[in-house]
């Protein structure tokens, strides 16, 4: 199954020297009915982002990616 979610969100940075990640509300997340880490295709502000995993954050409530560093400001 192939489908499309589009979210508006901000990268993060906990602290220089960690990486940066992007959180997913779960209920944004919940129509894929994800059991676990998954891959998926990113795009960010129109660049290709590539594969990553997707992964459930349950103490902050979200799933979340790191982004790859060339598309860090």
């Amino acid at each position: 199954m192939k489908s499309t979610l589009n979210v508006t969100s901000t990268i993060e940075h906990k602290h220089k020297g960690l990486p940066r990640f992007v959180c997913v509300p779960i209920s944004k997340v919940d129509p894929w009915k994800l059991q676990g880490t998954t891959t998926v295709e990113v795009p960010m502000n129109g660049v290709n982002v590539g594969r990553r995993s997707l992964k459930r954050w349950d103490d902050r409530g979200c799933w979340f990616i790191d982004p790859a560093d060339a598309v860090c400001p």
